[in-house]
C-alpha cells in the first residue's frame, strides 16, 4: 500500500512505497526539499503510517500485520543525519484483527487512535483506552473542530458516529462513541461551521448535512441539506434497451398540429416500419397508425399542417390524418422509378426518384400537389429543406448533395432554380446535408461518408462562403437538428457522436459520452420532454443532452447499498441484491433481493435472505427443456465465527404476477462468486471449484438443480466468463485458467500465468480478452493459440 505523510512540524515528507520500503524527503532551512533517502523496515505488511505529535524529533507510528495476521503498532524516530529509522518511544502489540487505520491526536493529548472492525483504541506511551463498536469497516473520518477532541467516523454501511476522547487536562480518561445517523458512504469528512458537515463520497452521492442538537422522530441527528450527484463507483451494471435490430431511421410525430408534445416515434427498418407511442402510464409501447404503410421501409416522416402526417416510402408519399389516423392522399412515384432520397417540412416535400429526377410537392388540406420537376445530370445523394427563415413551416431554399461530381447545390423553391453549386474537395460523397440557423446566422452543413464535416456560411443570395472542414469520426455522418435551452443544436451521428452548437456566433463541437450512434431524432413527449431518441446497433435509447452535452443520469433512490443488478427482458424487471441497515437502534443489517419494474423503477417485490447471508452474484437465464426464464442468485454466509464463508446457496426464482417466487435452492461449499448461463445450464464458481448444474424435474413435479460436472484445483475462482464451449476463470495469485466443456466434462486447456492480479475479464472474441487489473488498469490480452500449457501476456 502506497502512503504519503507530512510531518506536522514540516521537517520532512515520508512515503511508504511497497513491502516495507520507505523514502524520506527532508526539508532544508529555506523550505526546499533536500535529497531523498531510502529506509527498509522489517515490518511485514504495513497497513498505515502517521506522524506523531509531541516529540522533539520527527516520529512516525507504523500499523502493520505479521505473518499470523496479528496487528501491531511500532514507533520510529527519523534520524535525519544518519538517514535511518531508530526505535521509537513505544510499541503496542495485538490490536483488533481488523485494525487498519491510524488517526494521530494533536497536542496536548498526543498519541494515536487505532480504528479496528470491532474496537477503537487510544494509545500513547502513557495510556491505553478501548471502546467496543458494532462490527464495521470505517471508510473515513474527520475532526469536528480544532478546539476539541471529537471525531466523526463513517463506516461502509454509511452510519455516521461521533467519537469523543474524554480527558482531564492532558490525561486521557476514556473513549465514548455515539451513532448520529445515516449518510452516504463517506470517502472524506469535512466539518464546516454551525454543525454543517460535508460528506464527500466516491461510493454514492456527496452530501451537505447538518448535525442537529436533538434527534428527529427516527432517532437521527443527521439532516441532509443538499446532495451532489455521483455515478461512481459502479459496483455492478447491466444493459437494458429496447431491442430493435437494423434501425434505418427515426422520426417523432405529434397527435395534432397544436399539441406541443410528441406522441409517436416512427422507427424504420429494412423491410418494415413500427410505430411506438406513449401510453397513459407514460411508457413507450408499439401501436398502429392505419394510414402509415408499416409493411415497407420508411424513408422520411414529418408532421404537416392541418393536423396531418407525411410518410415517404420507396413507392409513394402518403398524407395521413393525425386525428383519425387514416390515409387522406397519396402521390406515387412515376412508373419504373422509386424514391431513394426524401425530405420534408410542415408544408413541403422534396423527393429524388433516381437518374437525377427531383420532384417538389406541396401539402394542402387533404391533398398532395406536385408543383415542380427537375432533371439533374447526376444521381442525388442527400436532400434538405429545413426552414431557416422567418416562416417555420416552409423553406425558400433546398440543399442537394450530388454523386459523381461530388458537389452540394442550392436551389430556390418552388421553382427548383439553381442558385449556387459548391464543389467538394476529395472523392468522398456527401451523405447528409442540412440547412440550419445558429444565433441568426444561416449555415449549410455537409457530412461526408469519410466522417468529415464541411460547414459553409449561407448568405442572403444563397451563396456558400467561409468553407471549413472538421473530422468527427471515421464513419458516415448523419445530421439532425434538435432544440436545447430554446436554442438550435445539431446532433452528428457517427462512431464519435458530436453535438454542434453556437456560442458568441462561433460554431463549437462537443463529443457525447456514447459509442457509435446510427440514427437520432428529437423526441419531446410530455413524460420526458426535450429528449432524444438514439439508435445504436440493436438498441433504442431515450435520453437528453445537458449543458455540457452529456447524457443525463437519472437517479433512483434505493436508500440501500446495491451490490449486484440484473435485467430480465421477458418480465421487464430488474433484480437487485442489496443490503439495508434495519434501523438506527439495531446494529444488524439485512440483505435482500429486490424486484423493480424496468419502466417506472418502482419496487414491486423483495425477498429477504437469511441472517448473515448476503447476495454475491446474480444472472438471468433459461434452462433446457423449460420455457421459463428465471433469476439465479448466488449467496454466501458471513458467519461471525468464521474468517471466510464456508457455505452459500444458489437460489432460483421465477417472476410470477410481479412477485419473486423461490422455485429451487442448492447449497454450496463456499461463496458463489459467479453465475453464468451456459448451454441451457447454470455454471457456478465457488472457492476453488467450477460447477455445472442442469435443471431436472423432481418426482413431485418440481424442478431442481443437479450437478453434472465440475473442475477443481483453481485458486479462488472469483470471476468467470464464457464463449462457446470455453470458460475463462479469473483467479487470485496471478494464475488463471482457460477451460473447455466437451462430452459432459470440464477440462483445463490452458493455464495462464499473468503478471497482473485480475479483478474481472470479458472475452471479446476467440483471441482477445479485455481485463481489469486490481490496481485500476484496463488492458487487452491476446491468447497465443500455439501455447497449450502456459501463456504469458
Amino acid at each position: 500500500m502506497q502512503i504519503g505523510i507530512i510531518d506536522p512540524h514540516c521537517r520532512l515528507i515520508v512515503f511508504h512505497l511497497f513491502g516495507g520500503f520507505f523514502q524520506a524527503f527532508p526539508f532544508g532551512n529555506e523550505g526546499k526539499l533536500q535529497k531523498a533517502f531510502s529506509v527498509r523496515s522489517k515490518d511485514f505488511k504495513i497497513l498505515d503510517i502517521k506522524f506523531l505529535y509531541g516529540y522533539p524529533k520527527a516520529t512516525i507510528a507504523v500499523l502493520y500485520k505479521d505473518y499470523e495476521d496479528a496487528r501491531h503498532v511500532k514507533t520510529y524516530e527519523v534520524a535525519l543525519k544518519k538517514k535511518k529509522f531508530v526505535e521509537g518511544p513505544w510499541t503496542q502489540h495485538n490490536f483488533d484483527n481488523g485494525a487498519f487505520l491510524l488517526i494521530h491526536v494533536p497536542r496536548p493529548l498526543c498519541g494515536l487512535l487505532i480504528i479496528g472492525e470491532e474496537t477503537i483504541v487510544y494509545c500513547s506511551a502513557k495510556a491505553f483506552k478501548e471502546v467496543p463498536i458494532r462490527p464495521s469497516f470505517t471508510k473515513a473520518y474527520g475532526r469536528m473542530d480544532a478546539d476539541s477532541f471529537r471525531y466523526l467516523i463513517c463506516d461502509r454501511a454509511g452510519l455516521l458516529h461521533l467519537l469523543v476522547i474524554t480527558h482531564k487536562k492532558k490525561k486521557v480518561t476514556g473513549l465514548e462513541i455515539e451513532l448520529l445517523g445515516e449518510t452516504s458512504i463517506a470517502s472524506t469528512i469535512s466539518s464546516l461551521d454551525n454543525g454543517n458537515v460535508f460528506i464527500g463520497s466516491s461510493y454514492g452521492d456527496s452530501q451537505l448535512i447538518k448535525l442537529n442538537p436533538q434527534p428527529d422522530a427516527k432517532g437521527s441527528f443527521v439532516e441532509v441539506l443538499d446532495t451532489y450527484v455521483n455515478l461512481g463507483p459502479i459496483t455492478d451494471f447491466c444493459v437494458a434497451s429496447v431491442e430493435l435490430q437494423g434501425i434505418k431511421g427515426m422520426w417523432s410525430l405529434r397527435s395534432s398540429t397544436d399539441n406541443p408534445f410528441d406522441t409517436f416515434l416512427v422507427v424504420s427498418f429494412i423491410s418494415e416500419t413500427r410505430t411506438l407511442a406513449i401510453n397513459l402510464e407514460n411508457e413507450l409501447e408499439e401501436t398502429e397508425i392505419d394510414g402509415l404503410n408499416s409493411q415497407v421501409q420508411t424513408l422520411f416522416c414529418h408532421d404537416a399542417v392541418y393536423d396531418q402526417l407525411v410518410q415517404v416510402t420507396p413507392s409513394s408519399v402518403r398524407l395521413v390524418s393525425s386525428i383519425s389516423r387514416e390515409l387522406r392522399d397519396e402521390w406515387n412515384a412515376p412508373s419504373g422509378y422509386s424514391i431513394n432520397v426524401a425530405t420534408a417540412n410542415a408544408t413541403q416535400i422534396l423527393v429524388a426518384t433516381g437518374a437525377g429526377h427531383l420532384t417538389y410537392l406541396e401539402i394542402k388540406d387533404g391533398k398532395l400537389t406536385e408543383v415542380k420537376h427537375a432533371q439533374l445530370e447526376y444521381e442525388i445523394s442527400c436532400l434538405d429543406i429545413n426552414p431557416i427563415g422567418e416562416n417555420s413551416n416552409s423553406s425558400q431554399l433546398a440543399a442537394v448533395g450530388m454523386w459523381t461530381d461530388i458537389s452540394v447545390r442550392i436551389f430556390s423553391l418552388p421553382h427548383l432554380m439553381l442558385i449556387t453549386k459548391q464543389q467538394l474537395e476529395g472523392d468522398v460523397i456527401s451523405r447528409s446535408v442540412l440547412l440550419c440557423s445558429f444565433e441568426g446566422i444561416s449555415y449549410v452543413l455537409c457530412a461526408l461518408g469519410s466522417g468529415h464535416l464541411l460547414t459553409f456560411l449561407l448568405n442572403d443570395n444563397g451563396e456558400l462562403t467561409n468553407h471549413k472542414e472538421f473530422s468527427l469520426g471515421t464513419q458516415p455522418i448523419t445530421l439532425r437538428t434538435f432544440s436545447s435551452k430554446n436554442a438550435t443544436q445539431v446532433f452528428a451521428t457517427s462512431n464519435w457522436p458530436t453535438v454542434i452548437y453556437s456560442s458568441n456566433k462561433k460554431l463549437l463541437y462537443n463529443s457525447v459520452n456514447l459509442n457509435e450512434v446510427n440514427y437520432v431524432c428529437p423526441f419531446n413527449p410530455a413524460a420526458f420532454p426535450n429528449s432524444l431518441a438514439i439508435a445504436k446497433q440493436g438498441e433504442l435509447t431515450i435520453g437528453t443532452i445537458d449543458v455540457i452535452r452529456k447524457l443525463h443520469i437519472r437517479t433512483i433512490p434505493l436508500n440501500e447499498q446495491a451490490q449486484r443488478i440484473c435485467h430480465q427482458d421477458q418480465s421487464r424487471t430488474f433484480a437487485i441484491c442489496s443490503l439495508k441497515n434495519q434501523s438506527s437502534a439495531d446494529e444488524s443489517v439485512m440483505h435482500l433481493i429486490h424486484l423493480l419494474d424496468d419502466q417506472t423503477f418502482d419496487f414491486i417485490s423483495n425477498y429477504p435472505l437469511n441472517t448473515f447471508e448476503y447476495g454475491y452474484s446474480i444472472t438471468s437465464c433459461s434452462f433446457s427443456d423449460d420455457s421459463n426464464v428465471c433469476y439465479c442468485v448466488g449467496t454466501a454466509y458471513a458467519l461471525p465465527e468464521e474468517n471466510k464463508p464456508t457455505k452459500g446457496r444458489i437460489l432460483v426464482f421465477f417472476v410470477e404476477d410481479g412477485e419473486l417466487q423461490l422455485i429451487a435452492e442448492k447449497e454450496t461449499k463456499g461463496t458463489v462468486f459467479s453465475l453464468n448461463a451456459f448451454h441451457g445450464k447454470l455454471l457456478a464458481s465457488f472457492n476453488k471449484r467450477i460447477q455445472l448444474y442442469k435443471w431436472t424435474p423432481g418426482e413431485d413435479g418440481t424442478w431442481e438443480l443437479q450437478s453434472e460436472c465440475g473442475h477443481d484445483g483453481l485458486v479462488l475462482a472469483h470471476n468467470v466468463q464464457t464463449r462457446g464451449d470455453f470458460i475463462f476463470v479469473c483467479s487470485l495469485k496471478q494464475l488463471h485458467s482457460l477451460l473447455i466443456y466437451e462430452e459432459g466434462a470440464i477440462e483445463q486447456q490452458v493455464l495462464i500465468l499473468h503478471d497482473n492480479n485480475l479483478s474481472a475479464v470479458e472475452i471479446l472474441d476467440d483471441d482477445l480478452f479485455l481485463a481489469a487489473q486490481s490496481n485500476f488498469n484496463l488492458f487487452i490480452s491476446r491468447m497465443d493459440g500455439g501455447v497449450t500449457e502456459v501463456s504469458r501476456n
